[in-house]
């Protein structure tokens, strides 16, 4: 029996290895093709001495690290209705996940604004990239990026210090470096 700390990803470095899917996350992932977040990679080229945010992104789509403490076994009751969210997203070809967590000691009210803040850079870089929030493109194309962007903010009161202009101009660097990494397709029929 494994200690129930080894299931939480509070600290997700050292539980990462210890953790296991519940069987119903694990046939849902298989069936749905959805990844886990070891899957993630840094983007380069980021700048992490003057940005407290850290951008990692997967050819898949992938469970949000916020969420694995609910699908590991034991299953949580809540796991159900957490697929039955992730079933609903695979309609949308490109997940945009962004989490901040408190390294800074900010309260849950400045964590949410910095992920708000964070978000509303990130889809104003996307769409100057030329996709919308789902990975459509807008451009009249009829070609979609798919899989998972994540965006952690590691010191949220920082990040609301950044102008704004300042950090759309970074999200846009960030973006050019993802966009190619990517999958792209022309048909959503192909699509995963």
């Amino acid at each position: 029996m494994q200690l129930a700390e080894e299931n939480l990803p509070g600290n997700w470095s050292r539980s990462v290895t210890a953790w296991k899917p519940s069987e119903r996350v694990r046939e849902f992932a298989a069936e749905s093709k959805v990844g886990y977040p070891q899957e993630l990679r840094l983007i380069p080229a980021q700048n992490f001495k003057d940005f407290a945010i850290r951008v990692a992104y997967s050819r898949n789509h992938v469970f949000s690290a916020y969420h694995m403490r609910h699908l590991g076994a034991p299953e949580y009751p809540l796991t159900e209705r957490i697929l039955y969210w992730y079933a609903q997203q695979k309609s949308r070809a490109l997940w945009c996940q962004v989490q901040a967590q408190s390294s800074d000691g900010g309260n849950a009210v400045v964590r949410k604004t910095s992920e708000r803040y964070v978000r509303g850079a990130l889809v104003r870089a996307l769409k100057a990239a030329g996709y919308d929030s789902t990975g459509k493109s807008l451009d009249g194309h009829e070609t979609e990026v798919y899989g998972t962007i994540r965006i952690l903010v590691t010191q949220p009161k920082e990040i609301l210090k950044v102008e704004f202009d300042e950090l759309l101009r970074y999200m846009n660097n960030l973006i050019f470096h993802t966009a190619p990494r990517l999958k792209r397709f022309t048909n959503a029929a192909e699509l995963p």
